[in-house]
């Protein structure tokens, strides 16, 4: 018979099943075994993260080979997929269970012709927004929900930045991002000082002295995007966080600088592609 004893820091939330993609539970956990934990297969996706060496896991199939569990290693399981561990005495893990990655495009992720991804990071990158959402979990209950849902989003997001590695059946980190230019790190500061009004393009050209067209070229080259499309989603995102502390629309429409509620409304939609109202009661039903 296994027994284990376990110290678990992290929580579980039951949110409204409306609510896409959608945080389960989140822990950061020692545990003791007095013998190997066997087979295990959930209703969620799970991301599970080794801290130490934990032993070896086979995925699909208890015929398929068993694959080493070093620090630094992640498994992404679908939904429905079983995994065998075979553990030491001692395992330290993360792990965080959730529901709707095929809705975020999680699938896409995996490498091509398996049923499940093996990532490694050695930069533990993963492993810290696991470890804020189990801290939030774990300081603020139900009540963190929101923040602790907020960092999942941040999770998918580097999701997303996985790649095949040389063998094309394992995950790794895509090429680092690299630091923004100062004149990116100028517009940026100067957009986040009027996030609340309204700016034009020759008053961003002239607070980082350089011509409109010079501003234009090298923001856009370097992000993607233009500097007025930056400050709209900086406005957004700020809208957000508002909406999130109950203002009301018109009140919110005025601390961010749009015209009017229904214009709010409009640019939210555009952006985050549901309504203000609608977000609202994805909010207001995920923390019931």
């Amino acid at each position: 018979m296994t027994t284990t004893r376990m110290h678990w820091t992290g929580f579980t939330w039951h949110a409204s099943p409306a609510l896409v993609p959608r945080l389960v539970t989140a822990a950061f956990y020692t545990a003791l075994h007095a013998q190997p934990a066997g087979r295990y297969v959930h209703p969620f996706w799970i991301l599970d993260y080794s801290r130490n060496h934990c032993g070896r896991v086979r995925v699909g199939s208890p015929k398929a080979p068993w694959l080493e569990r070093p620090p630094g290693i992640a498994h992404l399981y679908p939904p429905g997929t079983p995994f065998w561990e075979d553990t030491p005495n001692v395992v330290e893990g993360a792990n965080v269970m959730f529901v709707g990655g095929e809705e975020v495009g999680l699938r896409a992720c995996l490498p091509q012709g398996q049923s499940y991804g093996r990532i490694h990071d050695p930069d533990r990158r993963l492993l810290s927004q696991i470890q804020i959402i189990a801290t939030i979990g774990a300081e603020n209950g139900g009540n963190g929900f929101c923040d602790a849902q907020a960092a999942l989003y941040g999770l998918i997001q580097l999701l997303h930045r996985l790649v095949p590695d040389s063998s094309g059946t394992s995950l790794v980190f895509g090429a680092t991002t690299p630091e923004p230019s100062e004149l990116v790190k100028a517009v940026n500061a100067f957009l986040a000082s009027r996030v609340g009004g309204h700016v034009s393009l020759p008053e961003i050209a002239k607070a980082v002295r350089v011509s409109p067209s010079t501003l234009s070229h090298r923001y856009a080259a370097e992000t993607g995007h233009a500097p007025l499309t930056a400050f709209n989603s900086m406005r957004l995102k700020m809208a957000q966080s508002l909406i999130l502390r109950g203002l009301k629309l018109e009140a919110v429409a005025a601390q961010t600088g749009f015209t009017d509620a229904f214009h709010l409304s409009k640019m939210f939609k555009r952006h985050f592609a549901v309504s203000p109202a609608v977000y609202r009661r994805q909010i207001k039903a995920a923390k019931q």
